[in-house]
């Protein structure tokens, strides 16, 4: 007899069940009225507590990953808006600058004139 003789046609099957959806593969052997050995059972529910672990703690460094996201675009905004505001006041004393050296060549040519 082989390996798998007296497990029944839906055990057995470990190492094809290592593919993406183990806990579909374990549901055949709950809801067939064929028995596999509580090992291979205990196994595939140990495998899929394995892969749940680390879906848990990829999506607990995504939620980290987004809060960390979200302070550092806050800052930004408000650096930008400093920026903005910054930036107008320049604008602001540049023109007031501009309007009084024109003043100034305007009153020095007058005198040239005079």
């Amino acid at each position: 007899m082989g390996p798998r003789a007296g497990l029944g046609k839906n055990c057995g099957r470990d190492s094809q069940i290592r593919g993406p959806h183990p806990i579909k593969s374990l549901h055949k052997f709950t809801n067939s009225s064929e028995t596999c050995p509580p090992t291979i059972v205990t196994k595939h529910i140990a495998m899929a507590a394995v892969e749940f672990s680390a879906l848990e703690q990829k999506v607990d460094e995504l939620i980290d990953l987004c809060d960390t996201l979200g302070k550092e675009n806050k800052a930004l905004r408000a650096q930008q808006q400093t920026w903005t505001t910054e930036r107008a006041k320049l604008i602001e004393k540049n023109e007031l600058a501009k309007s009084r050296v024109e003043s100034m060549i305007t009153r020095l040519k007058s005198l040239e004139q005079d």
